[in-house]
């Protein structure tokens, strides 16, 4: 639950009261000034339980300064407020917020209290920086003044009144910023803040000496970096030290580079990792550190930072998958009535001849992933599908596979959901593999084109084809290779109308168990070759 901090009530919440025996006044009043003039009076509270307040704020975010002052009665008064309460986060972006508290005599609250910050160093240092419409920011090290001696580290929503934006802080804090953990909301004159994470913590001493900063130097096509070795120097105040390790892959050729230097422009810090490409396997990859806290900061291996790589990809990857999501959670919410499924053919894994998406009814619907492979007729395909399907319910059971004798054989793996994307992963097995292990059975086995009946032979069966299968149908190449329109994309076809009559368990066999279970449609290659299966008794 959410814990407000500060709440500047309007004049129609304050506690009124008619002046009676035992009643406590207080003046009262609101203003952007030490004014305070705007609904200037008073008003009367309990002093067994309630007393006079006075608040002074001074909010300077985003580059606007704001103040606010007032004057009201407060029945809370037994439950103190730990004043006051300060943070600043970087390039004069601060908050202050003073509160006096008094129930000794009518009219305590006159004075007001003070809210110019304060700009004594103090010895501390801490990160700071402040970021709107992102959850992370680039920090800088700052020296605290005044009260600020601990660290505040905290994310979460900013609003105005009229927007709210994602926020990210860091700066030196006062002791009461303890308080500021998730869940936690801060109320001022001018923003609300809702942290959805906040951690404080004791400020570093700064360094004992303010001379030059000293760093490593080095450069080299390895993590060892040495060809050349050095060191070099730069002002703590505005410098620091850099380590950067790179890899391209352009015009067929792939190189790497690290190095460390002095950086001269440490308060404008260069977000990391960076990448782009270019083309097919054709890219710019860079990872970069950069400290100023100490001398040779940057004197650790370089080591860590050749993993730039993997971590970039699994950056890459995690956007893509939340980018995703997002999408999905757009749709979902402008159409609760369908679900989004990946869509996309290949004759390969990569499934990559035609890449799209598609939608299918939420209730009925699913979205399904199919790897299959066949040899028939001489010829030998593979094939993987993503798609829609109206039919979720009439659930195949996988994997189905069915060997006709002479090395020709039918292998399909199929698997079905119903969430948003959640085909995106191919069947883990992909196509079910020869299985040669004889198991005892065996079927009468043969496959003919242009004939509604073939001559069979008495073959030995293997693996888990336990089932005798005897089929007609037709088969049609498909002759138009090219990627489909995606307008032509289609939920699958309700797998219930193609009708088993039945399969025959006996001591011939021939087909997976799966065959025997479900009415369902054989999934073969669509760009290759669509078999039309009728089974027969």
């Amino acid at each position: 639950m959410g814990v407000s901090l500060l709440l500047c009530l309007l004049p129609a919440l304050l506690a009124t009261a008619s002046a009676q025996a035992g009643t406590l006044t207080c003046k009262m009043c609101f203003g952007s000034t030490e004014t305070c003039s705007l609904l200037y009076g008073t008003c009367q509270d309990d002093p067994a339980t309630g007393g006079c307040l006075s608040v002074a704020e001074e909010t300077s975010l985003n580059g606007t300064v704001k103040k606010f002052f007032s004057r009201q009665c407060f029945r809370g008064y037994n439950n103190q407020l730990n004043v006051p309460l300060t943070f600043s986060v970087g390039n004069g972006q601060r908050v202050i917020i003073n509160v006096t508290q008094c129930n000794t005599t009518d009219l305590c609250n006159s004075a007001l209290p003070q809210v110019s910050p304060d700009t004594t160093p103090n010895g501390r240092q801490c990160p700071t920086c402040f970021a709107l419409n992102s959850d992370t920011c680039n920090s800088v090290i700052t020296p605290c003044t005044g009260l600020e001696t601990y660290c505040l580290d905290s994310t979460g929503e900013l609003s105005d009144g009229s927007s709210s934006s994602p926020f990210a802080a860091k700066g030196c804090a006062s002791a009461s910023a303890e308080r500021v953990k998730r869940g936690t909301t801060l109320v001022t004159a001018a923003y609300k803040l809702e942290f959805s994470q906040g951690s404080i913590r004791p400020a570093k001493a700064e360094p004992a000496t303010a001379g030059p900063l000293t760093c490593d130097v080095c450069i080299g096509p390895t993590a060892a970096c040495d060809l050349f070795e050095d060191t070099c120097q730069d002002d703590p105040a505005t410098g620091g030290c850099l380590s950067v390790a790179e890899e391209t892959s352009l015009d067929g050729r792939k190189d790497t580079f690290f190095r460390k230097q002095c950086l001269s422009s440490y308060k404008n810090p260069i977000k990391s990792p960076i990448s782009f490409t270019v083309g097919a396997d054709q890219y710019v990859r860079l990872n970069v550190t950069q400290c100023n806290d100490k001398d040779k900061c940057n004197s650790a291996t370089l080591q860590e930072l050749r993993r730039l790589e993997i971590e970039l990809r699994l950056k890459e990857l995690e956007e893509q998958e939340e980018e995703k999501k997002r999408q999905a959670r757009d749709k979902k919410r402008q159409d609760p009535g369908t679900q989004t499924c990946n869509v996309c053919f290949g004759y390969t894994a990569a499934c990559d001849l035609f890449q799209a998406t598609c939608q299918s009814d939420q209730a009925t619907g699913g979205c399904i992933s199919v790897a299959g492979e066949t040899s028939l007729n001489g010829t030998k395909d593979t094939f993987f599908s993503s798609q829609c399907l109206s039919g979720y319910k009439s659930d195949i059971k996988v994997p189905i596979t069915f060997s006709l004798g002479n090395g020709q054989y039918v292998r399909n793996n199929v698997t079905q959901c119903n969430t948003d994307l959640c085909n995106s992963a191919l069947p883990q097995a992909a196509f079910p593999k020869e299985n040669t292990t004889p198991n005892g059975l065996q079927c009468p086995t043969c496959f003919a084109l242009n004939f509604a009946a073939c001559n069979s032979q008495i073959t030995p069966c293997t693996g888990q084809e336990t089932y005798c299968l005897n089929y007609f149908g037709f088969l049609t190449q498909a002759t138009d290779t090219t990627t489909p329109d995606k307008k032509t994309i289609h939920p699958a076809t309700d797998t219930t109308k193609n009708t088993m009559h039945s399969v025959v368990t006996s001591t011939t066999k021939g087909g997976s168990p799966a065959l025997g279970k479900v009415p369902f449609a054989l999934y073969l290659p669509a760009l290759m070759g669509l078999l039309l299966v009728k089974l027969l008794s």
